[in-house]
């Protein structure tokens, strides 16, 4: 289970609750963004607190071989833990991803998203501390 980490994503923008936000909700067997091109934001049930997005591996064994990624609702922080659960279980599923988050519309972006804005966060921030202490002694700032 991964939390969301984005500006405002714990927000209450387009009108739910932390207990019942709006999340969106799409199915794609190619990929988070032909998922985020059909996304539409879902009012959820009064029942659910918790957005979600994941993508899951067929396996060979499987009738059809490839991808599932799919957003929506969610009951709580344990209902993500059960999904996961519950879709590795399955002899025809080889891998199980699952992120979920609090706050309507959190699950918006697509998890490969979030990856590259975090690596090449991190990355200046390395590059700027490795030019900060490597100046020479004779260098003023």
């Amino acid at each position: 289970m991964t939390c969301c980490n984005t500006s405002s994503c714990n927000s209450d923008s387009s009108g739910g609750s932390s207990s019942n936000p709006s999340c969106y909700t799409c199915v794609s067997t190619s990929s988070y963004q032909d998922c985020e091109n059909k996304a539409i934001l879902t009012r959820c049930s009064s029942t659910t607190s918790y957005c979600y997005k994941m993508d899951y591996k067929l396996s060979s064994s499987s009738d059809r071989e490839g991808s599932i990624y799919k957003k929506g609702c969610i009951a709580d922080a344990s209902s993500c833990s059960q999904l996961r659960s519950n879709y590795l279980s399955s002899i025809l599923i080889d891998e199980c991803n699952v992120y979920c988050c609090t706050g309507s519309g959190c699950n918006a972006g697509s998890v490969q998203q979030f990856s590259v804005v975090i690596l090449m966060t991190c990355a200046v921030v390395f590059f700027i501390s490795q030019n900060l202490f490597f100046l020479p002694l004779d260098t003023q700032l």
